[in-house]
């Protein structure tokens, strides 16, 4: 949510104050690194959450629709967890990688 500033032009979004629990060597390498950036440490920790949600945000969407190669569409059986007995008695190689 956005609320407007003192300036009345600038919008800065909403804050929630909240509180973590870190390890002592992992905040003190936080810190060192939030220095070198010149930034604070919520700064730091924010931008690197943020980067990790946008990467993570921009990857695709696995989905198993029938589109793909048949070798892909293979795998779909082992993506769904749906390998019958059947499937492994019809191809020797997917019983070899699953040891069946």
């Amino acid at each position: 949510m956005l609320k407007e500033t003192k300036m009345g032009t600038a919008l800065a979004r909403k804050k929630t104050q909240t509180i973590f629990r870190f390890e002592d060597s992992l905040i003190s390498k936080l810190k060192y690194y939030a220095k070198m950036e010149e930034k604070s440490l919520n700064a730091y920790v924010e931008a690197i959450l943020q980067t990790e949600i946008n990467r993570r945000e921009a990857l695709p969407e696995l989905s198993i629709s029938g589109t793909y190669s048949p070798t892909i569409d293979k795998l779909s059986g082992i993506l769904a967890g749906k390998i019958t007995r059947e499937d492994l008695d019809k191809d020797d190689k997917l019983a070899y990688i699953l040891g069946k």
